[in-house]
C-alpha cells in the first residue's frame, strides 16, 4: 500500500472537521472550570481568597502564553481572554485561528496552570500551617477546564465583557446573601432587594466589599509591557474605553 496516499487520505478526513475563525477580527476565548461546584465544595464562603488567587494567577499565566492576547477578565471560575491579530500588517493569529487547537490548548494550559497553583497552595499550607485543616491537599490535580472560542465584531467585545461583569456582580451579591440567608428567605428577591436585606437585617454592606470581589479582575499590560493584574477595574458600562482602547486598533 502506498503510505503517502494513505497519509494524504487520513489528512483529508481530519481536514473535513477543521474550522477556522475569521482573521482580522477579535477572538474571544473563555475557559471555565469543569464541575467546579463540586471542586469548591468545602472552601470558605462566601468568598475563598485562596481560590480567587489561584484563578488570578492562572489568568496571568494564560495571558503570558497565548499569542495576541491583549486583555483577560476573571470572575468566579471562568476566564475570558481577548485576542487580536491586527496590531500591525504582519500580525499572526494564534494557531492560525484553528478552533480545535485554540480550545484544546487553552483548556489544557488553564488546567495545568490552575493545578500548579493549587499544589503551591497545598505546599504552603502544609509547611506554614501544619496544625490547621489544609483545604487544598485533597484538591491537588483534581481540576480541569473546558474552553470555547469565537469571533466578535470589534464594537461587541466590550459588550461581551459587560455581560460577564454583570454576571460577576450578580454572583457576588447572591453568594454574600446565601452566606446569611436561607433559600426560602431569598426566594423572589432581586439583587437590589438582596443588598437591602443584607444591610437592614445583617448590617452587611455589599458595596463595601473589595472591588475585586464585586466585579472581578483583569490582566493587562503595564507601560513596560509586563502583564499585571488590575484589582480595581471599572464598571465596563461606565468606562467602555478600558476595553475599546485595546481592541479598536488601526489596521
Amino acid at each position: 500500500m502506498d503510505k503517502t496516499k494513505l497519509g494524504n487520505r487520513m489528512k483529508e478526513y481530519e481536514n473535513q472537521s477543521q474550522t477556522k475563525l475569521l482573521r482580522r477580527l477579535p477572538v474571544i476565548i473563555r475557559v471555565d472550570g469543569k464541575a467546579f461546584h463540586t471542586f469548591t465544595k468545602g472552601l470558605n464562603k462566601p468568598f475563598d481568597i485562596d481560590f480567587c488567587d489561584v484563578m488570578k494567577h492562572t489568568m496571568k499565566k494564560l495571558c503570558q502564553q497565548i499569542q495576541g492576547c491583549v486583555l483577560a477578565y476573571c470572575q468566579s471560575d471562568e476566564i475570558t481572554l481577548v485576542l487580536v491579530d491586527y496590531k500591525n500588517i504582519n500580525s499572526d493569529a494564534w494557531f492560525d485561528n484553528k478552533v480545535q487547537k485554540m480550545v484544546s490548548t487553552s483548556a489544557a494550559l488553564a488546567t495545568l496552570y490552575f493545578n500548579q497553583e493549587v499544589e503551591s497552595k497545598n505546599c504552603f499550607s502544609a509547611v506554614y500551617f501544619p496544625d490547621e485543616e489544609n483545604l487544598w491537599e485533597k484538591r491537588c490535580f483534581k481540576a480541569s477546564f473546558d474552553s470555547r472560542a469565537f469571533n466578535l465584531p470589534k464594537h461587541e467585545v466590550v459588550n461581551c465583557l459587560i455581560w460577564r461583569q454583570q454576571d460577576a456582580i450578580r454572583n457576588s451579591i447572591q453568594a454574600l446573601a446565601q452566606s446569611r440567608f436561607s433559600h426560602n428567605e431569598m426566594q423572589g428577591l432581586n439583587c437590589d432587594e438582596l443588598k437591602e436585606k443584607l444591610s437592614v437585617e445583617e448590617g452587611v454592606h455589599w458595596d463595601k466589599l473589595p472591588n475585586e470581589l464585586q466585579r472581578g479582575v483583569c490582566c493587562i499590560k503595564d507601560g513596560d509591557g509586563n502583564w499585571v493584574i488590575d484589582y480595581n477595574i471599572p464598571l465596563f458600562t461606565d468606562e467602555r474605553d478600558y476595553i475599546n482602547n485595546l481592541v479598536m486598533l488601526e489596521q
